[in-house]
């Protein structure tokens, strides 16, 4: 689905964004249930069924709460190549679940950005100085790129909709405070 609409296979993301519908339901409870917050999340791994809630014991994935944000971005993603008002009116409300649920999960680090926590950086493991492997962090890079991307598209879309709401100026006071990219001296991010 990510090279679908650059391709001209627009209509074989049909797919995803039915799954993504049959993932709602079930995104606003386990958002409800295991993080107390409105809208929509999804972890690492789904399946036919749209089941949100952590799927496995490995750490280093099943616990990353960004699977419903990064399969959204592929709604503005989709307007924009296809231009179809229609579509972006049908598809909006399930944009706007899934920023509503961050609007209410991050949480300001000691610089007072808008950070994930926890989080995990999905399949990687990093070593403590005492040998211990580690998993959960606060606000990967990834979550963060994420989240730009999604608000960044909501936003957009909430304009070209014309929608002003509590959540677009959560959003729009949220987007610029999140925490920016760093590369280190090496070069990784």
């Amino acid at each position: 689905y990510w090279p679908a609409n650059i391709c001209g296979l627009a209509q074989s993301e049909e797919p995803l964004f039915d799954l993504l519908a049959r993932m709602v339901p079930n995104g606003q409870r386990t958002a409800r249930e295991l993080y107390h917050c409105r809208g929509f999340v999804a972890h690492h791994n789904t399946d036919l069924w749209g089941d949100t809630d952590p799927q496995d014991r490995y750490i280093p994935a099943s616990f990353w709460p960004m699977g419903a944000a990064w399969l959204c971005t592929h709604i503005w993603r989709h307007y924009l190549y296809s231009g179809d008002m229609q579509f972006l009116r049908a598809q909006f409300p399930m944009l706007e679940q899934a920023v509503l649920f961050f609007t209410d999960f991050l949480e300001q680090d000691a610089a007072g950005y808008y950070v994930t926590n926890p989080s995990v950086s999905p399949e990687n493991t990093y070593i403590l100085p005492d040998g211990v492997r580690g998993h959960l962090c606060i606000g990967p890079t990834m979550d963060r790129q994420i989240l730009r991307e999604l608000f960044a598209g909501y936003l957009a879309a909430a304009a070209k909709l014309s929608v002003t709401n509590e959540t677009t100026c959560a959003a729009a006071a949220i987007l610029p405070r999140l925490r920016p990219t760093q590369i280190g001296s090496d070069g990784r991010l």
